[in-house]
Order: structure tokens, then sequence, then C-alpha cells
């Protein structure tokens, strides 16, 4: 599972996102296809944070990276997994390790301990997301589509996105981060995220 092209930036624990919001993401035009198993994404506004761990998103404590999740210490994502419940999952964040770079000359130094081999190993990737990386704001699932994008992207786009709402294949995700970079230039530039999560 180790992959020298891409570098664990950390984990996070998210809620299940219900059908409910789901519909409402549609009526608010933030979605290009419907999601046929459970909605994945970075954007903690979309699929939030449990309670309790929603002080990550000001904090600067210890376990907390720069980017608002857990830093990738090994052995804490071993207490986490113990103190989750049915409606709540852990996800790995991945990127590429020339992202990386970028995002350290921009906001610091990121930890890169965590032994995905050893603390993770039964987390298996189930896409990729498109993120701007300065907030994790998804350009799938966070910012509104204008009707001409949707019936533009859509015919597209729809077919390569998976059962959890995200891209298979890196190369349609990065296409996707760059039609969005033009439009949503407030959020620009957007990056292919790499996800991770324990199988079902």
């Amino acid at each position: 599972m180790r992959d020298a092209k891409f570098v664990t930036i950390g984990f996070d624990v998210r809620e299940v996102v219900p059908t409910s919001a789901i519909r409402r993401l549609d009526q608010l035009n933030q979605m290009v296809a419907w999601p046929s198993k459970v909605l994945t994404t970075a954007d903690a506004m979309v699929q939030p944070k449990p309670p309790r761990y929603r002080y990550q998103e000001n904090s600067s404590d210890a376990e907390t990276s720069i980017l608002g999740f857990f830093r990738p210490i090994g052995g804490l994502i071993r207490s986490v997994r113990a103190d989750i419940s049915g409606t709540e999952k852990i996800y790995v964040y991945r990127l590429r390790s020339e992202i990386v770079a970028y995002i350290e000359e921009r906001f610091g130094c990121i930890e890169r301990e965590f032994d995905l081999a050893t603390d993770a190993s039964e987390f298996q990737q189930i896409g990729f997301d498109v993120v701007d990386i300065d907030g994790l704001t998804s350009g799938l699932w966070g910012c509104s589509f204008e009707i001409w994008e949707k019936e533009l992207w859509a015919p597209h786009f729809q077919k390569h996105l998976n059962r959890f709402g995200l891209f298979d294949d890196e190369n349609f995700a990065a296409r996707f981060a760059q039609c969005r970079s033009l439009v949503v230039e407030e959020h620009a530039p957007f990056l292919s995220l790499q996800i991770l999560a324990m199988p079902d």
C-alpha cells in the first residue's frame, strides 16, 4: 500500500452523510452526479466532523495539523478508531509528494510520521476528491455549479465518479480540478486528494 508518489498528510473522522443531506446538495446545485453508495468528501461543510472533533477547525493543539485534521502521527489513529461510533468513519488523506512541497511553502512543514503499513494497513483507496487545499472545500460537492457547467461537464465526468462520489482515476480528477479552478476562482487552485477508508 505504500506508494512513493503519495504522502499521507493526516486523517479525520466524519459522520455518514444521510440521504436527506444529499438531496439538499442536489437542490442547491452542488453536485454533478448522485453517489450510489455513501457520499464521501474531505469537505467538512458537506461531510461534517462529529461535534467532539470540531474544535480542530480552529485549533493548534498537538494532534491537529495545519490543515485542520489529525496529524499523521503513528499510534494516534489507533486511539481514535477505538472512540468512533457506527455512524462515523475514519478517512486517511494523501497528496502527491510535489503538491505537499507546494503546501509546505505556503503553510509550513507537514508531519509525515504516519506509518500506513502498520497503523492503517486495512485502509484502501476509495477514490479522489477535488479540493481547495486552503480549506478543503470540495470542487465536487462544496461549490455550486452553474447550469451550463452541469450541462457541459456532467456527461463527461459523471461516468468517472464511483459509488462514493469520488473519481477512481486520478487523471480525471486532475482534469476536473482544472475545470473548476477556471470557474470558481476564489477557491483556485483545486487539487486532487486521494482518500482511503476501511472496507465495509
